[in-house]
């Protein structure tokens, strides 16, 4: 049990590895509340705005290599107009959508552990589950069979340079 500074819900209860000290673990700050995924696509935008500047975006602090992780899609990606979608018609939502589908992929691939989860790697944690988000998106997306696959096909190819 710890007691944590300026917090009414004291105690927590904290489950950590054998012998591992709760008063030394790192709280990450995320993104948890249900916002609409415009405005998450906007905080994703400031979290990137400078590739060079390794902050987050609810506190400032040092978020070690969290920009790297997060795959901003943008207008641009839509270039090819994958699934029919071009630059003019994809609207912010699409791309907050898009953004946290291929942001988690693409850190499965690489370094998803037995018992973690993709999500913890960026800032962003919604709490909407994706087939609520896809329901939001899909008018727009018009998913039909294997065509939503094919979007992410591409969109998870397309380089720019940066952190796009």
């Amino acid at each position: 049990m710890v007691d944590i500074e300026d917090n009414n819900c004291n105690p927590w209860e904290i489950d950590t590895k054998k012998n591992q000290d709760p008063l030394e673990l790192y709280f990450q700050p995320q993104i948890t509340t249900p916002m609409p995924l415009e405005a998450l696509y906007f905080l994703m935008q400031e979290q990137i705005r400078d590739p060079l500047e390794d902050r987050h975006i609810l506190d400032g602090y040092n978020f070690r290599e969290g920009n790297k992780y997060l795959i901003l899609v943008t207008k641009e990606s839509f270039q090819s107009k994958p699934g029919g979608i071009s630059p003019d018609q994809v609207s912010d939502d699409v791309l907050a959508f898009c953004t946290l589908v291929l942001s988690y992929a693409k850190v499965a691939k690489k370094f998803l552990q037995p018992g973690s989860s993709p999500k913890m790697f960026t800032v962003f944690l919604p709490r909407t589950n994706f087939n609520k988000m896809l329901s939001h998106v899909s008018s727009k997306l018009r998913p039909k069979g294997d065509e939503l696959w094919e979007l992410f096909n591409i969109l998870a190819c397309y380089q720019s340079g940066g952190t796009k």
